[in-house]
C-alpha cells in the first residue's frame, strides 16, 4: 500500500489571487512532489494540507520490524491514515458537498466508531 508524507502550510487565498509572485512557495512545493490535497479554514486562517508519496525504500525502512518509531513517526503515520480515510469517506458523499461540510460529517462519523 502506498504511504504518504503529509505537511500543513498556511495559505492566504487573497495573496494568491492578487499578486503573481505570491504562489511561488506552493509552486516550489509542487516541484518537490507535494500535492495540495485540501485547504481548511481554521479560525481566521486557511491551512493547506499537502501530501507526497514516500519512496518504497523509505516504506521498507519505516516498517522494519526492529525499527522503533518516535512520537513524530507515529503522528505522521496516523495523519497518513486519517488522510486516506477522509479521501475514502469523501468519495461516499454527493459531489456538491463542500469541504467544510465533508469534514464535519467525517468528524461525526469518527465519533460514532
Amino acid at each position: 500500500m502506498q504511504k504518504w508524507e503529509v505537511m500543513t502550510w498556511p495559505i492566504d487565498p487573497a495573496d494568491l489571487q492578487m499578486s503573481q509572485g505570491s504562489a511561488e512557495a506552493i509552486i516550489e512545493m509542487g516541484m518537490n512532489g507535494w500535492e495540495l490535497v485540501t485547504v481548511i479554514k481554521e479560525n481566521n486562517e486557511h491551512i493547506g494540507y499537502f501530501k507526497r508519496p514516500i519512496s518504497e525504500a523509505a516504506n521498507q525502512e519505516y516498517n522494519a520490524p526492529n525499527n522503533q518509531k518516535s512520537g513524530l513517526d507515529v503522528l505522521v503515520n496516523e495523519l497518513n491514515q486519517w488522510s486516506i480515510d477522509f479521501e475514502n469517506f469523501r468519495k461516499t458523499l454527493p459531489p456538491k458537498t463542500d469541504e467544510d461540510e465533508a469534514l464535519e460529517l467525517f468528524k461525526n462519523s469518527l465519533k460514532l466508531k
